[in-house]
């Protein structure tokens, strides 16, 4: 496999997750799709290498997967991710987001209510200390919001799309970070695929229902007429 498509290597993991190290304690959100499940076994891998070579310090490491109430098979998937976890050694917990659902909006009230419940479980763990929840987003999902924003007529600060860290809430310790916004989703599957592991599709991310999914079916078409997430997320 060439480097564009092939699995994440031990020194590009090291890198990307160098941030990492500057928190006191980790929160993964993972789904059980095939990007959350390819950091989950990253990040897992890095944190075992920093307690071999007696690194310090190294972030207490916890994940959390957001049941959204809104598939019959989402409690599955999450039931997976935690099987996975009991055979790496981290703590898991699903996150319910109960009550009525929006009719309208939906996509958004779901991230909304997804961040919301991933840091309060942040808070409950612990009042002391850096806390960053942290997700999978790719190269990939980076192109994907540039063009959708693209599409609104957003500005020039809408354009920049997502950043690589960010506060989830004002005059809070928990940050967002996404340390994978610099590899395209075929070398988190390629990663997946090289330890012969598996994940789960959700079935919404091709419902064109929803904006990102009508998005990501354009998204080839850009890529043939060089237009591609590489160079977009470099944007």
């Amino acid at each position: 496999m060439t480097r564009r498509n092939g699995a994440i290597d031990v020194g590009e993991a090291d890198a990307a997750f160098e941030k990492l190290a500057g928190f006191d304690h980790l929160v993964l959100a993972v789904s059980g799709g095939a990007d959350s499940m390819a950091l989950l076994e990253l990040v897992a891998e890095w944190a075992a290498r920093r307690h071999s070579r007696h690194l310090a310090p190294t972030p207490t490491v916890r994940v959390a997967t957001v049941d959204h109430g809104l598939r019959t098979g989402a409690r599955d998937e999450a039931q997976s991710v935690a099987l996975r976890c009991a055979v790496l050694g981290l703590p898991h917990t699903i996150l319910t987001w109960s009550g009525p659902k929006p009719a309208q909006g939906l996509p958004n009230a779901a991230r909304n209510a997804r961040y919301d419940l991933l840091v309060q479980y942040a808070r409950s763990l612990t009042t002391t200390g850096t806390q960053a929840i942290v997700t999978a987003h790719t190269e990939d999902d980076q192109a994907e919001t540039v063009v959708m924003r693209l599409a609104r007529g957003s500005g020039t600060y809408g354009l920049a799309a997502m950043r690589p860290e960010r506060a989830l809430a004002e005059g809070s310790n928990v940050r967002l970070v996404r340390p994978l916004l610099g590899f395209s989703k075929a070398r988190l599957i390629s990663t997946l695929v090289s330890r012969t592991l598996t994940w789960c599709e959700d079935p919404t991310n091709t419902d064109e229902v929803f904006e990102r999914a009508r998005i990501r079916r354009i998204m080839p078409v850009l890529d043939n007429a060089g237009v591609t997430a590489e160079a977009l997320s470099r944007s």
